[in-house]
């Protein structure tokens, strides 16, 4: 997926995703026409309007150069170039579920912070679309308190603000899978949307004892033995568990069903100090950080690790 400049031709695609008048004022309020849309709205809205500050409508196309997502990057404020605007997001209908949401969200973000030197960026969402408001969260944004009322044919809509703050450390890279197999000369063999569930739940052990191990690396000064006694404290079934219930609210659709995938899949192992129900959720962990590694996913691991273990690690 890349993120390219919007082009005249992309309006009646992105405006034939609009399927209903709901999904019409969810995504745009009352900016965009009337249901039933023509295709030429989004064509009218950046080339016959004037907007007070610069804009970047921006389009998200795969790799046949197929249209698949849209946003609009702006500045809110004409004396403030370090706030950008999300507006306008938009997939693909017919491809909901695949993580397109949050890549958009990802490349909007690089692309603001990277070409634009955004410090903070905003958008506003309506109260009335619960997955819109998961996928944000997911990509890191939180509401900031502001809100304000939109009045539209359903009733009266409560929009809620969003916010979400750059790292100051850019460029900052965790080793990924790709950079493993690159180094050492060998081929992706695999379509990771076909490894077995329990393979990628045998990667994501490591990998999360890896996460954990560095932790303690970095923050006891003991001996090897007592840093392996408090990483046993961490790696287990039962603080798999702990971690997967307190994350499993920010999961994207995509990542819930990889850990429901594994959780459902049957294993001809049982450790006697874990019920079974323990011990599926703890396989649905584990493939969840194996899925997240191989996908080059890191920064969305180490997030939601956060926050499983934000709790447990100051304790």
């Amino acid at each position: 997926m890349k993120l390219r400049p919007y082009e005249k031709k992309d309006s009646g695609v992105i405006c034939s995703w609009l399927s209903d008048e709901a999904a019409l004022y969810k995504w745009s309020a009352d900016r965009i026409g009337r249901f039933p849309l023509e295709g030429d709205e989004l064509n009218r809205e950046y080339y016959e309007k004037t907007y007070p500050t610069p804009m970047y409508p921006m389009t998200m196309v795969d790799e046949e150069e197929n249209v698949v997502g849209h946003i609009l990057l702006r500045f809110p404020d004409a004396d403030d170039k370090s706030h950008i605007r999300f507006g306008f997001v938009i997939v693909d209908k017919a491809k909901r579920g695949q993580g397109l949401g949050r890549k958009l969200l990802e490349l909007a973000k690089d692309y603001a912070v990277r070409e634009l030197g955004a410090k903070k960026i905003s958008l506003a969402v309506f109260s009335s679309n619960p997955p819109a408001i998961k996928c944000y969260r997911s990509e890191g944004f939180s509401e900031t308190g502001d809100s304000f009322d939109f009045e539209c044919p359903a009733g009266t809509w409560k929009g809620i603000v969003m916010e979400y703050i750059p790292e100051k450390k850019e460029g900052v890279k965790t080793l990924s899978a790709s950079d493993i197999l690159e180094a050492l000369g060998m081929p992706e063999k695999n379509d990771i949307r076909t490894i077995n569930p329990l393979v990628l739940a045998h990667v994501g052990d490591a990998v999360y004892e890896l996460v954990i191990r560095t932790v303690l690396a970095e923050t006891m000064d003991s001996q090897v033995q007592k840093i392996h006694k408090k990483c046993t404290e961490y790696v287990n079934c039962h603080m798999q568990c702990v971690i997967m219930h307190g994350i499993e609210e920010y999961l994207t659709e995509e990542e819930h069903a990889v850990f429901k995938r594994a959780r459902n899949t049957k294993s001809n192992t049982m450790p006697r100090n874990a019920s079974p129900g323990d011990y599926r959720t703890a396989t649905g962990f584990e493939a969840l950080c194996g899925w997240l590694y191989l996908m080059g996913r890191n920064k969305r691991l180490l997030e939601l690790l956060k926050k499983g273990l934000e709790k447990e690690l100051h304790r």
